[in-house]
């Protein structure tokens, strides 16, 4: 059934095809949070709130350069996963990965199968080199993390002593007056997660020779949990964005008596960054 290869072959170029289709998961997600965040700048291009340095009240700011902060690392990450889907590659090279086992025939059967799977031609099979891997796993739990800067700075500002945003929210068994912002709680929790179990993959030993013992076979644990808490930070986080109300009355509370800033330079690096998500609006929503 698989003649000329062998099981790591099988088996990689399969985490390859789950990967493929993962990020398109991700990507999906990912577009829903910048289309929301760049409304959400276009919405309050006036606003302005109180910026926050230490976690103490600091100077005016724009909320749209906020969002804008926000804005810029999504679209930078939806480009790199659109880059990264390109560029996955084939796994084939036999028992000890030099093709020898298709007897001389090998590179024409690595190009017939990764043009009928729609995967790259690798330079050489990467059986001891899982940078194809690692990278996927970085570029997952960099799309997580990205959430989580965002869900982080929403559940501080949405608490009680701040209140300039309100968040989806359910309830508490024991408090009838709290509103848990239980999706961006999700995100936080599900983006640390996914650090967490990146770094199986990321900071495993160098594989052994020419294919490894434990390292790789950690992967097949490690990396499907990668992308499903990838996955899970990014889709709570795209709830808690579409789902956020800006309280401006409260934001102009606790700017009384500052002066605001000149706009001019504000202005143009958030049409700098609505400039770059233009550049990613084209891509299919679905």
């Amino acid at each position: 059934m698989h003649f000329g290869a062998t099981t790591q072959d099988i088996v990689d170029t399969a985490a390859v095809l789950q990967i493929r289709d993962a990020f398109g998961e991700l990507l999906r997600t990912l577009l829903a949070v910048t289309d929301d965040l760049a409304g959400s700048i276009e919405k309050h291009r006036a606003d302005s709130v109180m910026g926050r340095t230490l976690l103490q009240p600091a100077l005016p700011i724009r909320l749209a350069w906020r969002l804008a902060c926000w804005l810029d690392p999504a679209v930078e990450v939806v480009d790199a996963i659109v880059l990264a889907r390109g560029r996955l590659p084939l796994q084939l090279g036999g028992p000890v990965g030099d093709l020898s086992s298709f007897r001389g025939r090998g590179e024409r059967v690595v190009q017939a199968l990764a043009s009928r799977l729609g995967l790259a031609v690798p330079t050489i099979p990467w059986h001891a080199d899982r940078r194809p891997i690692a990278s996927s796993v970085t570029l997952a739990s960099r799309a997580a993390g990205v959430c989580e800067k965002i869900a982080t700075d929403l559940l501080l500002l949405s608490q009680r002593e701040i209140a300039e945003v309100e968040l989806p929210a359910g309830g508490s068994s024991s408090m009838a007056h709290k509103r848990n912002a239980i999706g961006a709680v999700r995100a936080v929790a599900a983006a640390r997660a996914c650090r967490g179990v990146a770094s199986i993959v990321t900071c495993a030993p160098a594989h052994e020779l020419e294919r490894a013992a434990g390292s790789w076979h950690a992967e097949w644990f490690a990396v499907p949990l990668v992308f499903h808490v990838a996955g899970a930070a990014v889709e709570a986080t795209s709830e808690s964005v579409a789902g956020a109300v800006f309280d401006a009355s409260r934001a102009s509370e606790h700017l009384r008596g500052a002066t605001l800033p000149d706009a001019t330079d504000v202005e143009r690096l958030v049409d700098r960054v609505l400039s770059r998500y233009e550049g990613i609006r084209g891509l299919p929503r679905s």
